[in-house]
């Protein structure tokens, strides 16, 4: 069971640190942002794909969305699974492979030329009995205001605390990668001082065991 607890929470974790990926090619003029809609295909500029952390969804990235389509790139915002404004439950939802699905089928949309670069205070349900696993979580109000939210204005915060929405934690099931393609696209990893959830050690020990595998 506890290793069990382990694998749930560094699943909800990776939820958090869903960061953003940026494509490169060319675009038409005055792009506009596209949230909800299907992926717009650059042709000129370049084009940041924005993905949201846990609880959130593409709303979240309003602020940023706004600021890259008026210095005249394109933007496309996704919700994950059971995220943002789609209607579909945390119990509708089998798998994390559904989860992201969203990513993983814009991703496949993008033509050949595309270059792309790519203890919580929360709330847990158990929705299929307290003697199974928890099935979904979600951060308290007090721990998006002093962790998430702590730099932003307190409009940001309402905003935040009026649309999160319970996040799904999976088991671990098959995600299947191909060895030809695998670290073939280029990551890039802003280290946040200033983040709280994930700090800056886990941020380097991050980047220092992506390395080791290469």
């Amino acid at each position: 069971m506890g290793n069990m607890i382990q694998k749930r929470f560094v699943v909800f974790l990776l939820f958090i640190c869903l960061a953003k990926h940026c494509t490169s090619s060319p675009s038409p003029s005055q792009p506009q942002p596209n949230f909800h809609n299907e992926p717009q295909i650059p042709t000129g500029i370049k084009h940041f794909v924005l993905i949201h952390g846990a609880c959130h969804g593409a709303w979240s990235w309003y602020k940023v969305a706004t600021l890259l389509k008026d210095s005249g790139h394109n933007v496309t915002a996704l919700d994950l699974g059971v995220s943002g404004i789609k209607p579909i439950q945390v119990q509708q939802l089998p798998s994390l492979s559904e989860y992201v699905k969203p990513l993983t089928e814009f991703m496949v949309s993008l033509t050949p030329e595309e270059k792309v670069t790519k203890g919580l205070d929360f709330i847990v349900r158990y929705d299929n009995g307290t003697n199974n696993p928890a099935t979904s979580a979600m951060f308290r109000p007090k721990f998006l205001a002093t962790n998430l939210y702590q730099l932003s204005p307190p409009q940001d915060l309402t905003l935040g605390l009026s649309l999160v929405r319970f996040t799904p934690l999976y088991d671990y099931d098959v995600i299947k990668l191909t060895t030809e393609k695998y670290e073939s696209v280029p990551r890039v990893f802003i280290v946040s001082d200033q983040d709280h959830t994930i700090v800056s050690d886990v941020q380097n020990y991050m980047i220092k065991t992506i390395r080791q595998k290469k």
